[in-house]
């Protein structure tokens, strides 16, 4: 068997109890099933500052990005999970990748991702994505074309976390594929 591909899940969402973090990790699980090693990154681990290009200058990276730049390195594959606020990506969601997007080792460039998003609005989290794609796309990351939003998700998952229908988990099965066919294609 080939080598197993590292692929690091994040939800976008500081929230304990996130709708997000729940479809992270149903996405990290159905990844693992598949014989992927999986990193599930809590943002609170790895927690930064606002961006600011004087305090870089000033400073340096500050400990959290440099500790998701670490993990972002060693993957190669994303997985990532947006809530979606005000029709588009949290705040400390872009903050992280514009604090990883810093200096010449670019750690998303070449990589291949995947995206879902769960929302308890009927968009399910789909204008998040269509605001994450171009950002994305302009750091080198590819995209798989499928992607995973659920909609009413404070309805979708039961009180162990999981998908109390099975439609989700096939999408969310399906997304893991074409992430790892992806992956194993490009590495």
């Amino acid at each position: 068997m080939a080598d197993t591909i590292r692929i690091l899940v994040m939800a976008g969402s500081l929230r304990v109890d996130s709708l997000n973090k729940k479809l992270a990790r149903v996405g990290a699980e159905a990844l693992t099933r598949l014989g992927a090693t999986v990193d599930l990154l809590d943002f609170r681990d790895v927690a930064m500052p606002p961006y600011d290009g004087d305090d870089e200058t000033a400073s340096g990276l500050p400990p959290g990005a440099i500790a998701f730049k670490a993990r972002l390195a060693v993957a190669q594959a994303f997985l990532f999970v947006s809530p979606e606020y005000n029709n588009s990506i949290p705040g400390t969601f872009k903050n992280a990748i514009d604090w990883a997007s810093r200096g010449d080792d670019h750690v998303f460039d070449g990589k291949i991702a995947a995206l879902m998003a769960a929302s308890p609005g009927g968009a399910g989290g789909m204008r998040s994505l269509l605001h994450l794609r171009p950002v994305l796309t302009s750091l080198g990351v590819w995209l798989v074309p499928d992607q995973v939003t659920v909609s009413k998700a404070h309805e979708a998952f039961d009180e162990a976390g999981q998908f109390k229908v099975p439609f989700y988990q096939k999408q969310v099965d399906g997304l893991a594929v074409s992430l790892l066919d992806a992956a194993r294609r490009l590495g």
